[in-house]
């Protein structure tokens, strides 16, 4: 019988003498020449990554944790009476495989047993192969408790649990599913998250690898007891773990209620149940459980209207059986269920597998019930022959049927439209009663940078209850190239990015002038741009809109994650809205239905499996998870603050009010600005928090200035401030919240707040006061350079003089207008 198992560090050898079996308490007679050396299972083992004996022919005892008599594993392992603890034998493992078709059913749980067979790696698992006479049953019933506690991260740790039994303990988290119905296997991992994508959360380059590989250390996979593929060979037996009653959701809480072993599989630290389960296996006898982590409906997101990105997963009205030459994937029993290729369709292989579809993305899209929805991933039918707009419609239509009233309605393609587009596109559909179109949508056709990807398309809206003088805003819909093919300047470079970042760099610089004619053609400078911009969130084509002065809500309102790859979380689909048009947002959320769900409820994977797993709801209704966002298109104004020690024709009086109007400073409760106190220390924290929008940042629970204690009236701020790099404190861990800001130190917090821009001081200082050797020279001739200051009448700039609170709101006045260009 020739077999490989499926684990990665599990090899096939053929032993190279056998005992024989005698019973219970009589061991065979082996020739001398031939004799195996009796070790212990630590010795076999060793204290590194591979055995100090591989190749060699021992004999060891032990209990038996774990029997795979059946499912393909054809073994069982064994583990050193007495040994449920970490010391036993420090650094070395207690535990081994059993390689051996011939004898797997002899054996059951609790036997104690001696075994003579040859030991071996593949790929770094250490096992014994023993053939038919090389195994001895001494005794049964024996018990061997598991080891318990926190599943070490460390991968000598882990190495040192080889072959265990261990149940681990404390928060545990769901963090991959991919796998989990093909294979019977999801991934872990510590703590109360499941990993995120390096550059969601980090920038590109050295620190997004460093990140990645932290999280290479710290997941590891439960798997089923067997080679199963539950797609294939093995489709009709029930796949275990997942299921439409208690969904397998990446971001779950998992208890281990039984032990399991340790091993590795598949290039990763693996845990075995100790028999090989299926869905046929009770939930009580499994050797985990999870929370359900599905939520009906999106989160309230407030506002009078709302907006939202959808990909529809390839939508094809347009089934592979209309069109000549399709390829299709297949279910078990050998059904065309998608097109795989050969022609222009991407979709369902014919109608039955369309409405399958269709019915999932009607569920999610009325429940998602935003006033305007973003599509991609939508069928472009004049493709085919038909009116470009076809699939658009029979999508309304359904989502009309299944919502009992015409509900939805579609934006119509321009009458303007590229001269060569791809088989998807996007789309705008939205709610009548919510939400009105203004004139024709547009699509960006004047652009070489989207000849890779679906040219970005926008659509005016008004509220539907609107009159004539309330404020209109934009939305453009983009779906940016994807990250798996490039060549190039647009070949992966390794720095976390993918494939084509090059294009999505170009995408983003192209759609910022889009998106400026429309502000210009509409007369509004409300713009919310969204879609799938296939960059997560640090990525550089990301930073491009940062930069023209766009904040993603999805940040902003830590609305949570989009997608998920390769068992890490992230967005790659955004919502981001232009300048002061955020402030009229309400809140956002993601609605996780899709991305964190198994593959196996998709309607691609239809009769995949002996379990049903499809249902018409809207749950894995496409890969990516939409995102909604609430938001009111006019706000009304607030009564105007007064001081009563500003007044019209004072010095800075404009620059005063206006800092009020943006929030920065609300003034004192006795009604005074008090315009020519000093700015602390303190104070200055708060104006550049506001200045940035008052972003959520979670301060610390350990203040970092001893100073500065977690009551404090500005803690946040300060916190935020030094977490910006813009302060770093006094040598001796103090913040001083309430000294004086000198003017020198005022530029230099500028300065910082923008980023430390590239930039040479003149050789010759500007003021008479200031050498160019002193202190924040470079920050204060940047300042002067960007005009926030001129300095005084005298040519001096006075750079110790402490800074007071009317001169503070010009400089942040004139900061805001030449330096973020805001007026």
């Amino acid at each position: 019988m020739s077999y490989t198992p499926r684990w990665r560090r599990f090899i096939s050898v053929t032993a190279l003498v056998s005992a024989t079996f005698v019973g219970t308490s009589t061991l065979a007679t082996v020739p001398t020449a031939f004799a195996a050396e009796t070790l212990t299972i630590a010795e076999i083992q060793g204290t590194g990554e591979t055995s100090p004996v591989a190749s060699k022919e021992v004999t060891t005892t032990g209990i038996v944790t774990a029997v795979y008599a059946t499912g393909g594993l054809n073994g069982y392992f064994i583990q050193t009476e007495g040994s449920a603890s970490l010391d036993f034998t420090p650094g070395a493992s207690d535990g081994v495989f059993i390689y051996s078709p011939d004898t797997a059913s002899s054996v059951t749980h609790g036997d104690l047993v001696t075994v003579t067979g040859t030991v071996s790696e593949y790929k770094g698992q250490t096992q014994i192969s023993v053939k038919n006479g090389g195994l001895t049953i001494l005794s049964g019933g024996h018990s061997l408790p598991a080891i318990t506690g926190v599943l070490p991260e460390d991968a000598s740790a882990r190495e040192a649990l080889e072959g265990m039994l261990v149940q681990p303990t404390g928060s545990i988290t769901v963090t991959d599913n991919y796998g989990a119905n093909r294979y019977g296997s999801f991934s872990l991992v510590n703590g109360e998250k499941p990993l995120r994508t390096a550059t969601d959360v980090v920038a590109p380059g050295a620190a997004a690898i460093e990140y990645e590989a932290a999280n290479k250390a710290k997941a590891y996979v439960l798997d089923d007891g067997s080679t199963a593929d539950y797609t294939r060979g093995g489709s009709s037996t029930p796949v275990p773990y997942i299921g439409t009653a208690t969904p397998l959701r990446v971001g779950a809480s998992a208890t281990f209620a039984k032990p399991v072993i340790m091993s590795f599989s598949f290039g990763a630290w693996t845990l075995q149940p100790t028999a090989p389960v299926s869905g046929k296996t009770a939930d009580s006898d499994l050797p985990v459980s999870w929370t359900n982590t599905r939520e009906a409906a999106p989160d309230a997101v407030g506002g009078e209207l709302s907006i939202s990105s959808f990909n529809v997963l390839n939508y094809f009205s347009t089934t592979g059986d209309e069109l000549t030459g399709c390829k299709y994937y297949t279910d078990r029993e050998k059904n065309p269920i998608t097109v795989s290729g050969g022609c222009d369709a991407r979709g369902a292989a014919n109608q039955e597998n369309f409405e399958r579809q269709q019915a999932k993305i009607v569920a999610a899209i009325n429940t998602l019930d935003a006033s305007v929805i973003s599509l991609e991933e939508i069928e472009n039918s004049a493709v085919f022959g038909k009116d470009r707009d076809e699939a658009l419609n029979t999508l309304v239509a359904a989502l009309n049927a299944a919502a009992g009233s015409e509900k939805w309605a579609a934006v119509a393609s321009p009458e303007k439209l590229p001269s060569s587009e791809d088989v998807i596109r996007t789309a705008f559909i939205y709610q009548p009663t919510e939400a009105t179109p203004v004139g024709e949508s547009e699509i960006l056709t004047d652009t070489a940078a989207f000849n890779n990807a679906r040219k970005p398309l926008a659509q005016a809206f008004k509220a539907s209850t609107a009159d004539d003088n309330d404020e209109i805003f934009v939305a453009i819909v983009n779906h940016f190239k994807s990250k798996g093919s490039g060549s190039g300047v647009n070949a992966d470079s390794g720095d976390g990015q993918g494939a084509s970042n090059a294009s999505r760099v170009a995408q983003a610089t192209d759609l910022v002038k889009f998106a400026e004619a429309q502000e210009a053609k509409h007369k509004t400078q409300n713009v919310v741009l969204l879609g799938d911009f296939n960059a997560y969130t640090q990525e550089d084509p990301m930073q491009v809109l940062y930069k023209a002065g766009y904040v993603s809500l999805d940040t902003t309102f830590d609305a949570g994650h989009t997608y998920l790859y390769g068992g890490r979380t992230g967005s790659l689909d955004h919502v981001l809205a232009s300048g002061d048009f955020i402030d009229n947002f309400t809140d956002a959320d993601v609605w996780n239905i899709n991305s964190v769900e198994s593959i196996g409820l998709e309607y691609s994977r239809f009769n995949n499996n002996v379990t049903n797993l499809y249902a018409p709801n809207a749950y894995r209704s496409s890969d990516h998870d939409p995102l909604i966002a609430g938001f009111n298109l006019s706000k009304e104004n607030p009564a105007p603050l007064v001081f009563t020690d500003v007044v019209e024709g004072d010095q800075f009086y404009t620059e005063i009010m206006w800092l009020a109007q943006r929030g920065i400073t609300a003034g004192w409760a006795d009604g005074t600005f008090r315009p020519v106190m000093g700015v602390d220390r303190a104070t200055m924290a708060a104006f550049f928090y506001r200045l940035a929008g008052s972003p959520k940042f979670d301060a610390p629970a350990t203040p970092s200035f001893s100073d500065v204690p977690v009551d404090h009236q500005f803690y946040t701020e300060i916190e935020w401030f030094y977490a910006q790099g813009i302060t770093t404190g006094w040598g001796e861990g103090t913040f001083r919240p309430d000294a004086p800001v000198n003017r020198n130190s005022m530029a230099a917090f500028f300065y910082r707040y923008t980023g430390s821009p590239l930039y040479v001081a003149p050789v010759n200082s500007s003021f008479v006061d200031l050498p160019e050797r002193a202190p924040f020279y470079k920050e204060i001739s940047w300042l002067r350079a960007q005009g926030i200051t001129t300095g005084w009448a005298d040519g001096t700039y006075r750079p110790y003089q402490p800074i007071e609170r009317a001169a503070m709101a010009a400089f942040i006045y004139r900061y805001s207008d030449n330096v973020l260009n805001e007026f």
